[in-house]
């Protein structure tokens, strides 16, 4: 919290983010998984997607706002959501749990729509 003092609310912010992080993180994970038959890397594995689709929509967000007018607008704001959205669908569908869990889904869906046909045509 002191680091950030000088640069107001957000750079308390962004100090408690870091800590928790770089800090709380990993020491809650060490601490979940130092007993049980859940590993650390089971415990990382599992966090990995979502890490790495947040980062990329990060990036995605500040180069497009790097781009785009700096006073917010309806254009702007949604270039950002759909430049990042389109960041997350790339990064998840590049892990291979993450498609197999789409896949999955679609199943139960596809499964779904065929009892509900078939309840309507009876």
């Amino acid at each position: 919290i002191l680091a950030g003092l000088p640069w107001g609310a957000v750079g308390v912010a962004t100090s408690l983010a870091t800590a928790g992080l770089a800090v709380r993180t990993p020491v809650a994970f060490w601490l979940a998984t130092r007993r049980g038959p859940v590993s650390a890397v089971d415990a990382w594995r599992a966090v990995a997607p979502p890490a790495s689709a947040a980062f990329a929509a990060a990036v995605a967000a500040f180069a497009v706002r790097a781009i785009v007018a700096r006073e917010p607008s309806v254009q702007a704001v949604t270039a950002v959501g759909a430049a990042s959205l389109l960041a997350v669908a790339l990064v998840l569908l590049a892990w291979p749990e993450t498609r197999r869990e789409l896949r999955s889904g679609a199943n139960r869906v596809a499964i779904l729509i065929r009892r509900r046909r078939a309840l309507l045509e009876s």
